[in-house]
C-alpha cells in the first residue's frame, strides 16, 4: 500500500510541476486551458478543450457548424449557462455566455447579440474563417494567438496581448492587481448604455501577459455559474464572470489539496 500511495503522489505532483512550467508552444499563444472561476480563491474548473472531452462530461454538441464560430456545446455539468465553440475538428476556438435581459429587449447593448428572447456575448480564440474549416487549424498545446469578442453584424475587436498595450489602446484602468486575478484593463467603448456591464482583460502582474476576461453584470444575475457575487467588500455589489487561459497558484493550491486527499482515501 505505501509503495501505491508513493507511486500516485510522484505522479500528481509530476503534473502539479509540469502545469506549473508548462508554456505553449507559440510565443504569441494567448494560452493552454480554459478555466471558470466559480468562487474566487476558492472553486475553479476546468473547462473541456476538445468537443469528444466535452461529450464525456455530459455537455452537448452540436453537429452543425455556425460560420465564425464553431459547434455550440451547451448544458454542462457546472456550466449553468456558458458555453464553449468548436471548430468543425472539435478544437475549441471560443466560449460565450446567454442570459436573461432583467430590463428587457428594446436595447442590445455592444457587444450583446438577442437569440430569442435572450442575450448572447462570444469570445474567440482563432481567426473567425477557422472555425469551421477554412482557415488555420488548431496548434497543439494552445486554445489559440488572440482574445476577440465577436460583434453581430461588425468586425470583431482583439484585445491587446500585455498590458502596456492594452495601456497603449486607452483601456481604462481598473484599479489594484487583484491576487490570482491580475491587473483590470476595461475595454471603454461600451459603457454606454451600462445594462449589463463592460468587458475587463485581465493581465499579469509577472509579465503583463493577458491571461483571462472578466465581463461582469452590474444588473443582478440568476445564471450562477458562470457568474460570481462579489459583495461591497470585495469590489460589488456585482456579479463577475471570469474566464482564464493560464494556470493561477490557486489552481496549483486545489491540485495539491487533491493529491491529499487522494493519499488519505488510499491510506
Amino acid at each position: 500500500m505505501s509503495h501505491r500511495v508513493t507511486t500516485v503522489s510522484k505522479m500528481f505532483r509530476s503534473l502539479v510541476l509540469a502545469a506549473l512550467v508548462a508554456t505553449p508552444c507559440d510565443a504569441t499563444s494567448i494560452g493552454d486551458r480554459l478555466v471558470l472561476e466559480e468562487t474566487y480563491l476558492g472553486k475553479y474548473d476546468n473547462l473541456p478543450l476538445t468537443a469528444s472531452d466535452a461529450l464525456a462530461e455530459g455537455w452537448e454538441v452540436d453537429d452543425s457548424c455556425e460560420d465564425g464560430l464553431g459547434r455550440r456545446a451547451s448544458g454542462g455539468p457546472h456550466s449553468g449557462k456558458l458555453h464553449i465553440w468548436y471548430d468543425r475538428s472539435g478544437d475549441v476556438m471560443g466560449y460565450g455566455v446567454r442570459i436573461k435581459p432583467n430590463l428587457g429587449t428594446l436595447i442590445v447593448p455592444h457587444p450583446w447579440k438577442r437569440v430569442g428572447h435572450e442575450f448572447q456575448m462570444d469570445f474567440l480564440f482563432r481567426e473567425k474563417e477557422a472555425a469551421c474549416g477554412h482557415g488555420t487549424s488548431a496548434v497543439r498545446g494552445s486554445i489559440g494567438d488572440r482574445l476577440m469578442i465577436d460583434v453581430d453584424g461588425g468586425e470583431p475587436v482583439q484585445f491587446p496581448l500585455t498590458l502596456s498595450g492594452a495601456q497603449q489602446a486607452s483601456f481604462m484602468d481598473g484599479g489594484d492587481c487583484w491576487t490570482d486575478m491580475g491587473k483590470h484593463m476595461i475595454y471603454n467603448h461600451w459603457l454606454v448604455p451600462p445594462i449589463v456591464g463592460p468587458i475587463m482583460g485581465l493581465y499579469r502582474g509577472d509579465d503583463e501577459s493577458l491571461h483571462g476576461v472578466n465581463a461582469p453584470s452590474l444588473t443582478p444575475r440568476d445564471e450562477t455559474p458562470p457568474y460570481e457575487y462579489f459583495d461591497l467588500h470585495h469590489g460589488g455589489p456585482v456579479h463577475g464572470f471570469h474566464i482564464y487561459f493560464r494556470i493561477t497558484r490557486v489552481v496549483v493550491v486545489q491540485l495539491l489539496q487533491n493529491l491529499h486527499l487522494m493519499r488519505q482515501r488510499l491510506c
